[in-house]
């Protein structure tokens, strides 16, 4: 079985033994594992995948990007409309 080995960082704490390490793993780590295991942590939401330079990255078209609103403009007020005496 020796596939590809992928590289994650974990989002959650998991005590015991893991994957060889005893102490468990904290958020934070990083771990080299095969990638069907890895795959499966990043689905279930207890990692996520360490992008390296090499791989490609998803980056928004330049005619995507949101605009930032102007902070000197004023903001749109939500709710009612204020009551206007007849």
């Amino acid at each position: 079985m020796g596939g590809e080995l992928m590289r994650i960082r974990w989002k959650i704490a998991v005590s015991g033994m893991v994957h060889g390490n005893v102490n468990g793993v904290k958020p934070g780590d990083i771990m080299d594992l095969p990638e069907q295991e890895a795959l499966r942590y990043c689905r279930l939401h207890y990692a996520e995948p360490i992008v390296t330079r090499d791989e490609e990255r998803a980056v928004a078209p330049k005619g995507e990007e949101r605009a930032v609103a102007n902070e000197d403009e004023e903001r749109p007020r939500r709710g009612r409309p204020p009551k206007i005496a007849p």
